[in-house]
């Protein structure tokens, strides 16, 4: 589990984009920009705030809770589990590569895979970007069945693009090197519950796929990007192909891969992301596994760098980072007191994996950057950390970020002015209520601040 922050009153900026060689474990570290394990990003922007989607990770074979995050400023996010009816037929877990569109008559529709029941692709509509979400079809027809356009295709990693013109395309597909290739059809943009005009891109057009293709569209060329490989290990990576038309035909990307793991194999296995443009500026958003690698690939992460067009339709490589990206938002949050503070722990957790030996230290639960965490040695309650603030300080918000997002966390938060004699912050002993952050308020003055886990 993760406390990165202790909040008092001054403004502070963001770690600085030009930070000397960032590494996976750097204090401050960008990347990941999310915390805990999400996977198959899809990043919009609705109003003023930034909205990711994604599959929840590490749980149960990617099938965790439906989950989003939101943000103003792009630094700090908040997690929210939506409302999502349940299939009919099946008890719904996987919510597997979600994508969001805006509708004309200005509802919000949410498109996901399942593979419980076929792999197909189910629709929900709104009137907020965070639901509750309702059927689009009552009897769980999905918006893309299995087999669609061809016998057998799966219709999995569904991402819906709005062209100039207001017709919305869909593209589509995994293991498409041994299904004949990406499909692409076109949405009933009036019900949007039904797709037309379904074709499999030939494989010759989308050299080495995999999953998880992405359109976009820059000055009258239609960007279709994608990854090959395999999700499950280094190889992954992210191509382009471009076109004229959103049929295609589509000419291979001269550089690809544009994204792939880094020298080091710090930034490993980069791929399924989704792109945001802002003020003319473009980011690409993705998963990597978390470092040290866990769980055989299924431990992903969300990352964010900048993605750049050298012309119109060639995408200059992507040099994944740590660093993240410079702040595209000032940030309205208050001074982190707890960032790099001295911590203790009643025990941490030692991985030894390949000849690699890696520590869970407590001193990874302040240093801001969500690579990294701290781990007790075993699963036994309870566990403790300590803060040591240097000197007595006013504390009037804590903000805690365990390691998974969907669960509940018991815990207490006590505080000390001098290390011994302890008084409640907040008691959350009987908590039953997932979060990420999970939020404590209180005005108490104080050096040391306790945290004290006592289940999950």
């Amino acid at each position: 589990m993760i406390l990165p922050a202790l909040f008092a009153q001054p403004l502070t900026a963001a770690p600085s984009s030009n930070t000397p060689h960032v590494t996976a474990n750097s204090p401050g570290a960008g990347n990941p920009l999310l915390p805990g394990y999400f996977a198959d990003p899809t990043i919009v922007k609705f109003g003023d705030i930034y909205y990711i989607y994604a599959t929840t990770d590490n749980e149960m074979l990617a099938s965790g809770a439906p989950t989003l995050w939101y943000s103003d400023d792009m630094q700090h996010w908040y997690n929210y589990i939506m409302d999502v009816p349940t299939l009919s037929s099946v008890n719904l877990r996987n919510f597997w590569a979600p994508d969001i569109i805006k509708g004309d008559n200005g509802l919000y529709y949410l498109y996901f895979g399942n593979c419980q029941a076929g792999c197909n692709i189910y629709g929900y509509y709104s009137e907020q970007p965070e639901g509750p979400w309702k059927k689009l079809h009552a009897d769980d027809k999905p918006v893309i069945e299995v087999g669609f356009p061809r016998r057998g295709f799966p219709s999995l990693d569904a991402q819906f693009f709005k062209d100039d013109d207001g017709k919305i395309y869909a593209y589509w597909g995994t293991w498409v090197h041994y299904n004949g290739g990406y499909a692409a059809g076109e949405l009933d943009n009036k019900t949007m519950a039904s797709m037309k005009s379904g074709v499999n891109i030939p494989l010759e057009q989308t050299p080495e796929p995999f999953e998880a293709a992405y359109m976009m569209k820059r000055n009258g060329y239609y960007i279709l990007m994608y990854s090959g490989a395999s999700c499950h290990d280094e190889t992954y990576n992210v191509r382009y192909a471009y076109s004229k038309n959103p049929y295609g035909p589509f000419t291979p990307g001269a550089n690809n891969p544009i994204l792939s793991t880094n020298a080091d194999q710090s930034v490993h296995g980069p791929g399924h992301h989704s792109v945001l443009e802002n003020d003319g500026d473009y980011y690409i958003v993705y998963h990597r596994h978390d470092y040290p690698m866990t769980r055989g690939g299924m431990s992903r992460q969300t990352c964010i760098d900048s993605l750049i067009f050298d012309n119109d339709s060639t995408i200059r490589t992507v040099i994944p980072s740590h660093k993240g990206i410079a702040p595209i938002v000032k940030s309205k949050m208050p001074t982190d007191r707890a960032f790099g503070v001295k911590t203790t722990a009643s025990s941490y957790y030692q991985l030894n994996t390949k000849g690699l030996v890696y520590d869970y230290l407590p001193s990874y639960a302040t240093d801001r950057n969500n690579a990294t965490l701290w781990k007790a040695a075993t699963n036994s309650f309870p566990q403790h950390l300590v803060l040591d603030l240097g000197k007595a300080r006013t504390i009037r918000r804590v903000m805690t970020q365990f390691e998974f997002a969907s669960y509940y966390y018991q815990y207490v938060l006590e505080y000390s002015k001098d290390g011994q004699t302890w008084s409640l912050y907040a008691d959350r002993s009987n908590n039953r209520t997932p979060g990420s952050p999970m939020i404590d308020d209180n005005t108490v003055k104080a050096r040391y601040l306790r945290l004290k886990v006592l289940g999950t």
